[in-house]
């Protein structure tokens, strides 16, 4: 093996750095060999870590040391993950580490360059093979690869002793607002590659009308060769061109009935290469190709010559199991998800992911924007010391991923300022790549100030977490295309204004789309041994058991659109059916008794997908009684609406009865894709199908109270307090409180993260639920045909006791057995927000079982609402979505296990449900403010100092659940029936 070495380094390694045995970042564009010329060394390794600052220990790389005392780790991980050091967040510990491991090379291998190949080090690594210094890398998320060949044996054992370390001089570059885990947590793989080979691989596509494309191959050789042969293969494997011809660079296929690749028909082709010398076989390689272009006209991002819209999210590489050592099926699992949820494109911050999952991205059809690495490090962008660092990693990006046909953004940098340094990395890049456009995220502040200021070869302008008003004067001010590479930050359960957001990138060409942040909470799972669950109180986490924790660094990572675990919540469903590529435009629509029928638009927003092989699958629901089913072809090209008329015939009379049409849109693999439940309306009377009969209320009065007979209900009012209490048969109590005036609701992390940090003067009104200050007048009102209740109540800022509220409440008891409750709200010297407003009763603590008539089954808040869909719902208080306040509400019912509660009717108003101590608060919710993002406070806020005096209408009836109606059976079924709650956490941040 000696004797090759002299002519292979001048071959391969005149433009390694620091004399080190490094390929080339050329060589990053090769596809691994397969299986049968690598071999794996991933798996148990002899580990050491070593304390703060502790220095080198040459001792440790000879093939002799004795490392048995050491113990075992699993490679690629987080030595955090296997509990060798405490985890940290953002930046890393000064701690290092060695890794020790042998290995055996077969004799077939021996005339052939060895190549040691390292997928990923947090954060550096030194590297040394049978006690020979081979290199060193400090670039975390970026393969390297060092030959070998001179330090490695076959049929012999072979020893590798691997330092890393963590704080190399640019490690900052490395750090993100994420974990910052350590270790070799990617593939660690050796192979073999012939002294005569291809060293450079670099695939561009043109395509063009009537499906004809063109597909340029450039290559560089290392070595001697004297001809090539390649050949082309369209995705059912057959032959499309081959080529034999003398070695000079490049070659060129063209075809007039290209399959084109774009996210919705992923179509890849074969790309196979073989170098030869006087007739052998030298070196093959074989790489999947796609004929996709991507470029600009004027100020359009356009993927084979069509504008798109890309639905995207941004994406850490983390799973709680095993911290950033991600396998295929955490990737799948991640795909698959987003598939699900009609995302098309991952923005992968802040840095390049494992190569597989960008396979796996052209398998499936996932755009990729790809992130040249340096995340923190501001300091070191006006250095020249760093210029080198910035443009290694602009080369190894660029050259590792320029051949997926997925990747079709390059990003450089995240929220960094625009310095020469960042000019000269973006140059690299464009230089490296031609054929791909660039953009520069930049925080919003820094793009207010420099953002149109950016030079042209910045072909896509990327700000982040703009406000509706802000976003339409940015598309004023510049005419180039836009991508908003973060927007919408969810921070537990609160990412409003993505429908908002998304309407307007779909009214504008120039908005090509946007990522939201971010795909999943960056937990990690802990075992906790100090007893931090949180029995009582708020809780910033996801807590499996009392003692497992997906620990997100409280508010720093809980910020998914799924949980670390992956399991979806409001968030994903909300933006599955925003980023829906079938939409209705219908939310409600009139019916007649007979025949008749009804008028749908579909609009298609897929970009290159007919709806041909779509169907529209709806059923006519009558209470919970399907009248009509049918299936519809769809066939809307893309970009384009049509109009579905569903024929109906429905009974006569309609009765006293709810109807909707549920819909299902179905794609091509008859999958449901889209769910919309359209309201039929028509004169209906809730009342009436719940009380029935006739009574004629009695009235009692005695010094403190006023009792109301409704046989069997009683209600006792008392005078001084203005508690109600209502009670059924056998004295069973319904209803035990006074009435609250409902100004707040508990905050959510971003809430209260916004009021520290960015609200000015004061915020949100706290406690949630104000109890009477006094009662100013309870009077009762017999003289006319029913009842009536007169009371004046007032309530006072706990923390402000100049601001009073005033409540007119009139309680009128109807001759059906109901309870009409008109109240008025009038407001003296108010201040700041209401996160909610209304009238609230705290319910018995036996009341578990919550009903709705409405739109559910999510929580529904200004500009987060859209996924909820009208129907009847049934929810235990114990269910992870039970807290919340519904839109839209027709009827409420709050009982317990046998329908014993009261039920609550109205006309399309809100309702809130919330835990208070062990009891629940049902409120009746006059205003309700959206719940803001992490970094903006909420664009739908309830202004104290804006309202005028506000009324409100409701209608309370008892339900005894052995009396329940027929009319209340036909909408919920029996009233014993319990709903199973859904609660996969023993606790959970906001809830």
């Amino acid at each position: 093996m000696q004797n090759r070495i002299t002519l292979f380094l001048l071959l391969f390694f005149l433009t390694s750095s620091n004399a080190e045995h490094r390929l080339d970042y050329s060589y990053l564009s090769l596809p691994l060999p397969d299986s049968r010329d690598r071999l794996s060394l991933n798996g148990p390794w002899k580990f050491k870590l070593l304390p703060e600052g502790a220095a080198l220990d040459p001792q440790m790389t000879d093939p002799g040391f004795d490392d048995s005392d050491w113990a075992l780790i699993g490679v690629p991980s987080n030595w955090e993950m296997q509990g060798f050091e405490q985890p940290r967040y953002a930046r890393p510990s000064n701690t290092s580490a060695w890794y020790r491991t042998s290995f055996r090379l077969p004799k077939a291998w021996e005339q052939d360059r060895i190549i040691l190949r390292f997928d990923g080090v947090l954060y550096a690594l030194e590297v040394w093979v049978n006690g020979q210094r081979v290199g060193e890398w400090s670039s975390a998320y970026q393969p390297v690869q060092f030959d070998v060949s001179s330090f490695v044996k076959t049929q012999e054992i072979n020893y590798i002793a691997v330092r890393v370390t963590k704080q190399p001089p640019a490690y900052e570059f490395d750090c993100n607002d994420a974990w910052a885990l350590s270790g070799i947590y990617r593939d660690v793989t050796i192979y073999r590659m012939p002294v005569d080979h291809f060293s450079h691989l670099q695939v561009e596509s043109r395509v063009f009308d009537e499906g004809s494309a063109r597909l340029r191959v450039l290559y560089q050789i290392a070595g001697q060769a004297d001809r090539i042969n390649a050949a082309l293969y369209d995705p059912a494997g057959r032959v499309v061109d081959t080529q034999m011809r003398a070695i000079d660079g490049s070659l060129t296929f063209e075809t007039s009935d290209a399959l084109f690749w774009n996210a919705e028909t992923p179509n890849l082709y074969t790309l196979k290469m073989q170098l030869y010398k006087d007739g052998q076989l030298l070196h093959a390689i074989e790489q999947p190709v796609g004929f996709r272009q991507v470029k600009i006209e004027d100020s359009v991002l356009l993927i084979n010559g069509k504008a798109v819209k890309l639905r995207g999210t941004c994406r850490h590489e983390i799973h709680p199991e095993v911290g950033r050592a991600l396998r295929e099926e955490h990737w799948w699992r991640d795909l698959q998800l987003m598939k699900r949820a009609h995302i098309n494109m991952i923005r992968t911050s802040h840095y390049p992911p494992h190569p597989r999952l960008l396979e796996l991205c052209d398998q499936l059809g996932m755009y990729v924007i790809c992130e040249v690495p340096f995340g923190f490090g501001d300091q070191h962008l006006t250095d020249p010391d760093f210029q080198d660092e910035l443009l290694t990693r602009a080369n190894a990006t660029v050259r590792r991923d320029q051949n997926h046909p997925s990747v079709i953004i390059w990003s450089v940098g995240n929220e960094n300022p625009y310095t020469p340094l960042v000019e000269k990395t973006v140059l690299r890049v464009k230089d490296l790549d031609p054929s791909r456009p660039v953009c520069i995220p930049m925080e919003n502040k820094d793009f207010v100030q420099e953002g149109f200021h950016l030079p042209d070869f910045v072909d896509i302008l990327a700000p982040h977490y703009p406000v509706p008003d802000q976003l339409r004067s940015f598309l004023q001010r510049t005419q180039r295309p836009m991508i908003l590479t973060e927007y919408s930050h969810s921070l537990g359960l609160a990412a409003e204004g993505a429908a908002s957001l998304w309407k307007i990138i779909l009214e504008n060409e120039t908005l090509a789309g946007g990522a939201l942040w971010v795909w999943s909470d960056q937990g990690i799972r802990r075992r906790d041994t100090e007893g931090q669950f949180p029995d009582k109180g708020s809780c910033e986490a996801v807590w499996l058991d009392r003692n497992t924790v997906l620990d997100s660094d409280g508010q720093s990572g809980t910020d998914g659109l799924v949980y670390a675990n992956r399991m979806p919540h409001v968030d994903y469903w909300q933006i599955r059916h925003i980023y829906s590529p079938v939409q209705i435009e219908e939310r409600r629509l009139g019916i007649k008794s007979g025949q008749q029928e009804l008028d749908l638009t579909i609009q298609n927003r897929y970009d290159f997908m007919a709806l041909e092989q779509h169907d529209l699958d709806y059923m006519i629901v009558r209470d919970n009684q399907m009248l009509v089913h049918d299936v519809i072809p769809l066939s809307a090209l893309p970009g384009q609406t049509e109009t579905v008329t569903l024929p109906a015939d429905l009974p006569d009379p309609l009765g006293n009865h709810d109807y909707r049409l549920e819909i299902r849109i179905l794609d091509n693999n008859q999958r449901s894709m889209h769910n919309v439940t359209i309201e039929l309306e028509h004169e209906q009377n809730l009342a009436e199908r719940l009380l029935s009969k006739e009574v004629n209320p009695l009235v009692r009065v005695k010094d403190q109270t006023f009792e109301i007979f409704q046989d069997p209900v009683k209600t006792v009012i008392d005078r001084q307090s203005g508690r109600i209490t209502i009670t059924g048969l056998h004295d069973s109590v319904l209803l035990d409180s006074a009435p609250l005036l409902r100004v707040s609701r508990k905050p959510t992390m971003a809430e209260q993260r916004i009021k520290r940090r960015k609200w000015q003067g004061d915020f949100y009104w706290q406690p949630p639920n104000l109890d009477i200050h006094s009662v100013q007048s309870c009077e009762i009102d017999t003289s006319g045909t029913v009842p009536v209740c007169r009371m004046q109540l007032r309530y006072v800022r706990p923390d402000s006791q100049e601001q009073v509220i005033e409540m007119s409440l009139n309680l009128t008891f109807l001759r059906n057995g109901g309870i009409d409750a008109d109240y008025e709200l009038d407001f003296s010297q108010v201040s700041g927000v209401f996160l909610e407003l209304g009238l609230a009763f705290e319910m018995p603590e036996q009341m578990s079982e919550f009903r709705w008539l409405g739109l559910g089954p999510y929580a529904s808040y200004p500009a987060k609402w859209q996924v909820n869909q009208r129907g009847l719902y049934h929810l235990n208080r114990q269910d992870l979505r039970f807290q919340g306040n519904r839109r839209d509400v027709d009827l409420a019912l709050f009982t317990d296990v046998s329908g014993n509660g009261v039920a609550w009717v109205m006309d399309h108003d809100q309702m809130g449900v919330e835990h208070h101590n062990e009891r629940v608060v049902m409120s009746h919710n006059l205003y309700v403010s959206g719940r803001g993002t992490k970094v903006n406070p909420t664009q739908h806020p309830v202004m104290a100092a804006e309202l005028q005096p506000v009324s409100g209408h409701f209608m309370i009836a008892p339900v005894i659940g052995q009396e329940w109606s027929t009319g209340l059976r036909l909408l919920f079924g029996d009233p014993g029936d319990r709903s199973e709650p859904f609660n996969p956490f023993a606790a959970s941040y906001d809830q």
